[in-house]
């Protein structure tokens, strides 16, 4: 994917009765964090059972994943060979 990139000018203030005038940055660069989701591929034979098992040691926490990755799963019993599933935080 293509980088976002987004310009900023400076902004100047001036005529403000009894400020010193001074120059303020109109916007906050974003912060640069290793936010990357962890994701998993799915595999034949996996289920949403298994993955939250190997990924949490709990299978209970599949209702997790199904949550994260609903926008992209039409049931949380039906899983494509490849598709790929965002894994939440633990």
């Amino acid at each position: 994917m293509g980088q976002l990139h987004e310009e900023v000018a400076d902004t100047i203030v001036v005529d403000a009765p009894g400020v010193p005038e001074r120059k303020e940055s109109a916007a906050e660069p974003a912060k640069t964090t290793d936010e990357t989701p962890r994701t998993y591929r799915v595999q034949h034979g996996d289920s949403l059972w298994k993955i939250a098992q190997a990924q949490f040691g709990d299978g209970y926490r599949s209702t997790r994943i199904y949550e994260a990755n609903r926008d992209t799963m039409s049931s949380r019993n039906v899983l494509s060979i490849g598709q790929i599933l965002k894994i939440p935080e633990r």
